[in-house]
């Protein structure tokens, strides 16, 4: 055979491995859906405490594992806040949880917050919030 069959074959050979590869590749990368949990509005509103603002709130769980995450704001200027727990209400049980330790906040500043649990807390019926001075 003269050269250019044998490069033409070749060619088709690596462009045909290229493509299972990719197909392989493609299968494996496959994303784990994210659920967001939709607790009842009332739940997961916006909220006022000690001058802080409780905003854009969500509970995502996957495999039993919930994760909460919120936004902080001061309501109005500069606010120091040694403690802020809040407090989950998930059946009969109160998970109380502190959020956030020894901060300032400047006026305009929003702090984000992220809780980890080991468990489900995607049934919540109430959140509450509490500071300590």
């Amino acid at each position: 055979m003269d050269k250019k069959k044998i490069l033409f074959i070749v060619g088709i050979v690596l462009i045909v491995i290229l493509g299972i590869v990719a197909i392989i590749i493609g299968k494996n990368n496959k994303k784990v859906p994210v659920e967001v949990d939709n607790l009842n509005d009332n739940v997961l509103k916006d909220t006022e405490v000690a001058g802080l603002k409780i905003t854009d709130q969500s509970v995502i769980t996957r495999s039993g594992l919930s994760t909460y995450m919120a936004n902080v704001a001061s309501a109005k200027g500069s606010k120091h806040i040694d403690k802020l727990y809040i407090i989950f209400t998930v059946g009969n049980e109160n998970i109380e949880v502190l959020a956030i330790d020894d901060i300032t906040f400047e006026a305009g500043d929003i702090i984000p917050i992220g809780i980890d649990f080991d468990r489900d807390i995607s049934k919540a019926t109430k959140i509450e919030f509490k500071t300590q001075k």
